[in-house]
């Protein structure tokens, strides 16, 4: 099978002895990244950087935002594992840009604070049906982007290296445009965060119960902190905390700790 997808938070925890094994096995590798900017120079560095003729220091201080990637480590060890490699490396070219970037990152920091409860649901709800309608932008192009690229290259052994809260979405993506791929994910069983879990749901067209809702206002208020780091260890220890929690309890906690209503 030609493209594999490898499945991962965007943390180092990633880079496990499977992921370290399919990039060995790989001839080409696919790198995310969530908008287009600077698209050809940043391909141009990381190749550059595959060849050898840079190192991964250089990359950071040319262009630290490569892939967008949103944790620096995971930026730093991908890298790392391209250095010296010289394996063909390609982009993600996502059709989405600088301004969709921005918009979204707005989206992402949207506040449900000071309100009813039934409208931080209302709002949230409405949140998250945007920020899904993009991420189904990103994985039908990339499912397009894939199949063209295993049509020109049929006997190259394609790795694609991709947030796990993408995986539902872009393997419906795949098998819509008829492109065979294996899933792999970076831990096994694979945890998501509610939120997360409710945007895939949200992707494939169903629609949010008030308990779901309610639960991803709790783990938000539970996560947005510049501590919170989503690895396995930290999804697991919230999804305990949360995933147990009634209608009423959810309720009782955000009127707590968001004020509402």
């Amino acid at each position: 099978m030609p493209v594999t997808v490898y499945f991962s938070s965007h943390e180092v925890e990633a880079f496990t002895l499977r992921l370290r094994q399919l990039f060995a096995e790989a001839d080409t590798v696919l790198i995310e990244q969530s908008f287009s900017e600077d698209d050809d120079l940043n391909l141009n560095l990381l190749n550059e950087l595959s060849r050898g003729n840079l190192l991964p220091d250089d990359i950071h201080k040319i262009s630290s935002g490569i892939g967008n990637q949103p944790n620096p480590d995971f930026a730093r060890e991908l890298h790392s594992m391209i250095f010296r490699s010289r394996k063909p490396v390609v982009l993600e070219r996502p059709p989405l840009d600088v301004t969709d970037a921005v918009a979204y990152d707005a989206l992402t920091r949207q506040e449900f604070q000071n309100m009813p409860v039934g409208k931080a649901c209302r709002l949230l709800a409405e949140n998250l049906a945007k920020r899904a309608a993009y991420e189904k932008k990103r994985d039908e192009a990339l499912a397009e982007q894939l199949s063209a690229l295993a049509r020109t290259n049929p006997d190259a052994s394609i790795l694609v290296i991709r947030g796990h809260g993408h995986q539902r979405s872009l393997e419906n993506a795949l098998a819509a445009s008829g492109t065979s791929a294996r899933s792999l994910t970076s831990h096994e069983p694979m945890l998501s965060l509610f939120t997360d879990e409710l945007m895939q749901k949200l992707i494939a067209g169903g629609r949010p119960g008030r308990r779901e809702l309610l639960r991803s206002l709790v783990e938000q208020a539970e996560t947005r902190t510049a501590s919170f780091r989503p690895t396995q260890a930290n999804i697991r220890a919230v999804r305990d905390r949360v995933g147990g929690m009634s209608e009423l309890q959810c309720e009782k906690y955000l009127r707590k700790r968001l004020n509402l209503t």
